[in-house]
């Protein structure tokens, strides 16, 4: 039997809605879905979290506190470097223009950002902030902020007081050491490489069997979080959110996935498993048909990945296309009732509406995400189908019809349809019990004719194994 695919589909997505939300406010390496091949972990010559101690440099003449870069990024010669506890957190580099013209200088932050972009930084839109023309952006590992002169600055120089005009443009990377250090340490989750066989065992066990977790359990049983996920997590508790994350890599290559990210609750449950895609596809577009094209044939091959993986029936494909924010958005969902797994796979085309990239077109992959559905879960959903599925001809009520009256009512209609329904109704003689109101529908199913007697008086019910219980509110 399928699951009512219609409302898992709109929690999914709502849900996705908010962890993308919250990811970018917390944790840049879920909002960006990116692994260490396409992230900026050196600039200028220098690594991130490298050793004070052992960072050797070259005196400057450009400013106080300047050294040479090692390895000059486009015409940027001279950095500035600071450490967090003796680890190397970011890089300040500065150049000047000279007889620059003020277009020149916007081509400029341009191609600096194009240049960025090859190591997986995503840009926002250019901001005017006093004489500077600024533009942030982030990735997996950290920030960027550039910033370049709108106005040349005149100076005097040599004996004849001669005047100069240079423009300066500075490119700033902070990064998060604490992550980088501890991800580099960290020891990658060991799989079990090989395909679903379907024999003496469920796809949730083989699911479990090859990450080595169990769904259901706390997540800290088998991983030890880095001091980072903690922290991101406390904010995410902040925020009101009701999940925790942790994202770790793995040993072997899953469907083209090589980080795993477990998803729990705020008491640390496994819930969901997402893989994230080995490397994140940077390539842009200038005409939307060509973009969604690409997407639409990568999106049609990971789902060919994990139907084989997991031996999965044909997925339930949706694009929705979102024409007035020129951008397309791909969902696979299969799901497999006795096995308690849900599967999601999700792929878009976003368009770039500000910044260097303003009018191109760009693909992410999303994510391949395994979604526990506990047998409480499954026993409640099933007899909620054999309820919505049983369709009532006509139904009224009016005063002075009793709440046991309508019970015997529904009892009477799941016996004559034979369908597997009882109900639970605490009720003892003697009881004060509610008059149901005028109430009167045709071609109503079981499920909203019941919801909507009880919402008239009060009431409430809850469905599980063939057992609708009705108690108050």
């Amino acid at each position: 039997m399928i699951f009512n695919l219609a409302s898992k589909i709109a929690r999914i997505i709502k849900i996705n809605l908010l962890i993308l939300f919250l990811a970018m406010l917390v944790s840049p390496i879920m909002a960006q879905n990116t692994s260490s091949s396409d992230s900026l972990y050196s600039f200028c010559g220098f690594r991130a979290g490298e050793d004070e101690k052992r960072c050797k440099t070259m005196p400057s003449q450009f400013g106080e506190d300047f050294v040479r870069a090692r390895k000059a990024f486009r015409k940027f010669k001279d950095v500035r470097l600071t450490f967090k506890d003796g680890k190397l957190a970011e890089v300040f580099a500065a150049a000047r223009f000279k007889n620059m013209k003020p277009n020149a200088v916007k081509k400029e932050l341009d191609a600096i950002c194009k240049d960025l972009a090859k190591s997986g930084i995503l840009f926002g839109p250019y901001e005017i902030r006093g004489s500077k023309n600024e533009i942030y952006g982030h990735s997996s590992v950290g920030r960027v902020k550039i910033s370049g002169d709108i106005e040349p600055t005149v100076r005097f120089t040599g004996k004849g007081r001669k005047t100069e005009k240079y423009h300066e443009i500075w490119v700033n990377i902070t990064w998060d050491v604490d992550r980088i250090v501890g991800r580099a340490n960290q020891k990658p989750i060991f799989v079990k490489t090989g395909y679903y066989s379907g024999q003496n065992i469920s796809r949730c066990n083989f699911i479990e069997k090859v990450f080595g977790v169990k769904f259901g359990d706390n997540i800290l049983k088998y991983i030890k979080p880095l001091k980072s996920e903690i922290e991101s997590n406390l904010c995410l508790e902040f925020l009101k959110s009701s999940e925790h994350f942790y994202i770790k890599p793995l040993s072997a290559l899953i469907c083209n996935c090589d980080y795993i990210r477990f998803n729990c609750n705020t008491k640390d449950i496994l819930q969901s498993i997402s893989l994230i895609p080995s490397k994140k596809n940077s390539v842009m577009f200038d005409d939307f048909s060509a973009a969604r094209l690409n997407a639409r044939k990568g999106f049609e091959g990971a789902c060919s990945q994990v139907k084989r993986w997991l031996d999965l029936e044909k997925f339930e494909i949706k694009e929705d296309l979102i024409e007035q924010e020129g951008s397309v958005l791909y969902n696979a969902f299969c799901e497999s009732r006795n096995d308690g797994i849900c599967v999601e796979i999700s792929c878009a085309v976003r368009k770039y509406h500000s910044g260097p990239f303003s009018g191109k077109f760009c693909i992410d992959r999303g994510e391949i995400k395994l979604i526990y559905i506990s047998e409480e879960e499954r026993a409640k959903e099933e007899c909620e189908m054999v309820m919505k599925k049983l369709r009532l001809p006509r139904i009224y009520f009016k005063p002075p019809t009793t709440l046991v009256d309508a019970v015997e009512f529904f009892r009477k209609a799941a016996k004559d349809s034979q369908a597997k329904l009882e109900i639970a109704f605490d009720y003892k003689k003697g009881d004060s019990v509610p008059v149901i109101p005028i109430i009167g529908a045709h071609d109503i199913s079981f499920y909203d004719a019941l919801k909507l007697v009880l919402d008239a008086v009060g009431y409430k019910f809850t469905a599980s194994k063939g057992v609708i219980k009705i108690e108050r509110k």
